[in-house]
């Protein structure tokens, strides 16, 4: 069933990759002339640079999660880890960079079992603050964009459709090791600091900040490419945040790739046009791809540190 589900994922991932890329080339002749003069490419390029800051303060809350478990990292450590793995979201694949955590924090010493769960609580702490970032800001574009194009609406509740079939088969399949896991997480946490206001605000303030970042540089994008386009920072950091919640779901596709451009697409394509969105999502692709090249380059550089392991914590660290 597992190999099924994946094989699925990159089916669907494929799928979309070549729908995307269809529509790309049919755009191409599209283009606005002089789009990407070599001003506009030394602007995209300044995106390259807050890339490692932004896959830092995500290090950072998986510290404080391994904390709450009982469990110190030093930050550099931790910063090496989450920089190194940022390239197993494309090889082997969509989440591979939470496994390569994994692989890496056992490296240290660290419980198979709280390895797992920070990251499985990383993830939900994520999906959840998706969601919430564009449920929030999306319903307001709703009606607009219905008005826009409704052609594209019911290709759109298909995607999420088949993205709740997805979620779902995973929950079915993996509903005995969840229960299991939940039973086990409920006396794990023996912090008080866990349910206190500062974790909850620290952790939310990182998680949010990822897609905050996505939103920014997607708007970033289509200003310096479009800038008679119109699009507002809440509104693309809307899109981005459902589509990189839909593309998580997609088992087996490198970084989403395909799935996240494709939503994206039918949400950005009836405000500033398909080939103008075309563009603007294959310059975020490729530039946030570079930057986790860069991010990878960088955590090699970094050195590693010693960490201590134990339940008695004398004090939150310095994050």
């Amino acid at each position: 069933m597992k190999f099924w589900l994946r094989v699925l994922g990159s089916l669907l991932a494929l799928g979309a990759t070549i729908y995307f890329g269809w529509k790309f080339y049919e755009s191409t002749r599209e283009f606005p002339p002089g789009t990407l003069g070599g001003r506009e490419i030394v602007q995209l390029g300044w995106i390259l640079l807050f890339v490692p800051f932004q896959v830092a303060i995500g290090a950072l809350a998986w510290r404080r999660i391994l904390w709450l478990l009982g469990s110190i990292v030093s930050r550099t450590s931790a910063i090496r880890i989450v920089f190194i793995s940022q390239i197993a979201r494309y090889i082997p694949g969509n989440v591979g960079h939470l496994i390569g955590k994994v692989v890496m924090v056992r490296g240290m010493g660290i419980s198979l079992p709280v390895a797992t769960t920070s990251i499985i609580i990383e993830s939900i702490i994520l999906l959840l603050c998706g969601g919430i970032v564009a449920g929030i800001i999306l319903p307001s574009s709703l009606i607009d964009y219905v008005q826009a194009e409704k052609g594209r609406l019911y290709w759109l509740i298909l995607a999420v459709l088949l993205g709740v079939v997805l979620a779902g088969g995973v929950l079915v399949l993996f509903r005995r090791a969840l229960r299991s896991w939940l039973l086990e997480l409920r006396s794990r946490f023996t912090r008080e600091s866990w349910f206190g206001l500062r974790s909850f605000v620290f952790l939310g303030s990182c998680y949010f900040l990822n897609f905050v970042f996505l939103g920014v540089t997607a708007w970033w994008i289509g200003w310096v490419l479009f800038p008679e386009g119109g699009l507002s920072i809440l509104f693309c950091t809307g899109v981005m945040s459902l589509a990189w919640t839909v593309g998580f779901f997609t088992p087996g596709a490198p970084a989403g790739i395909g799935v996240r451009e494709v939503v994206a697409l039918a949400f950005l394509g009836p405000f500033i046009g398909e080939p103008e969105a075309i563009l603007l999502l294959s310059s975020h692709r490729i530039i946030l791809s570079l930057g986790d090249v860069v991010t990878f380059v960088l955590g090699w550089c970094v050195p590693k540190q010693s960490f201590s392991k134990g339940a008695d914590c004398p004090q939150v660290p310095k994050t």
